[in-house]
């Protein structure tokens, strides 16, 4: 199994194309952090608005998170043995894709298989 642009590659050529999760839900993600920064330090409302800031970032995490379990799910029931190519995401954060990197999420993938 190998990781690049789609989410994974399996040894016959076949892809899963990554949902891109952040990139869908990067226009409201700036308009909660806009609405953050708007509102006065300490106030109540300021703590409203991070709370739905924090909830919006726990979806886009679920959302990744249960998309790469379900798809786990499918190369296990269907393939025999599965293997990873280590990936150091370090090394690839320094590159200008950075938001397509993070928003792969693969290390959800490795802990659903551990």
């Amino acid at each position: 199994m190998e990781m690049s642009n789609s989410f994974y590659t399996n040894s016959q050529g076949d892809k899963i194309d990554n949902p891109r999760y952040l990139r869908k839900s990067e226009k409201s993600l700036k308009r909660l952090q806009e609405k953050v920064s708007r509102k006065n330090k300490g106030s109540n409302n300021r703590k409203k608005a991070i709370n739905r800031l924090g909830r919006k970032h726990l979806q886009v995490s679920r959302q990744r998170q249960d998309f790469a379990v379900k798809t786990a799910l499918c190369v296990v029931r269907s393939k025999d043995l599965v293997a990873f190519e280590k990936l150091q995401v370090r090394n690839m954060v320094k590159n200008i894709l950075v938001q397509c990197v993070f928003d792969i999420a693969e290390s959800c993938l490795h802990y659903v298989f551990l």
